[in-house]
């Protein structure tokens, strides 16, 4: 057998909602950097330094496993926005805070990448119930910016597509993003934010040309 690897401790005998959290977190591991399909339960137990029959004991299936990472990491990406969303704010300073929390969460999270790749592996049941969870989510960063549009501080878009390239645009940076590169994940962020609100920014009403008359 081999030796568990260091992040998930020892092989002794834990208490059953402490190996539960190990098993979820070397499946995180292994199906970021392997893929869902690539990884075999072997490939887990062997992580842990554990028997393959153990992890029955725990879990019924890889399935299962997939679908409990995919929940929990839209959960966790979910909760954080959400107050950021219903806040008094006005609608550019929400949808900065809103990008910056996405791109802090999702980096750091091995569950979004896999929500990212894997989520075709589900069955259709399951499926479904994570895509009600993305378009929630979805929804939120459409919310803040249906409001700018409204307040006049970003200029006419179609919110669906808006939302879209905002989330599409941070969600990428899961595939190259390096917590060894020069810019932290706040450096990163804040670049996005700028990027993208400037892209929303209603533009200033034009200014009379000097010596002209307006009409009356």
């Amino acid at each position: 057998m081999n030796q568990p690897n260091v992040r998930y401790g020892t092989r002794t005998a834990l208490p059953a909602p402490r190996r539960r959290e190990q098993i979820l977190q070397a499946a995180i591991d292994l199906f970021a950097s392997k893929g869902y399909h690539a990884t075999s339960m072997q490939d887990i137990a062997d992580a842990l330094g554990i028997q393959r029959g153990s992890l029955y004991h725990h879990i019924e299936s890889k399935e299962d496993l997939l679908f409990e990472i995919m929940k929990s990491g839209i959960t966790k990406m979910i909760e954080p926005v959400e107050s950021v969303v219903s806040s008094p704010l006005p609608a550019d300073e929400k949808l900065d805070r809103f990008i910056e929390t996405h791109f802090d969460t999702i980096s750091s999270l091995g569950s979004a990448r896999v929500l990212f790749r894997d989520l075709k592996s589900l069955p259709p049941a399951r499926r479904q119930k994570i895509i009600a969870d993305r378009d929630h989510y979805e929804g939120l960063v459409r919310r803040i910016i249906v409001e700018g549009v409204a307040s006049g501080q970003f200029r006419p878009v179609d919110p669906k597509f808006a939302g879209l390239v905002v989330l599409g645009v941070c969600n990428w940076a899961c595939n190259w993003y390096s917590p060894n590169g020069p810019l932290s994940r706040a450096q990163i962020a804040r670049i996005f934010a700028n990027l993208l609100l400037r892209g929303l920014e209603a533009s200033p009403p034009a200014e009379s040309a000097p010596g002209s008359v307006r009409a009356t």
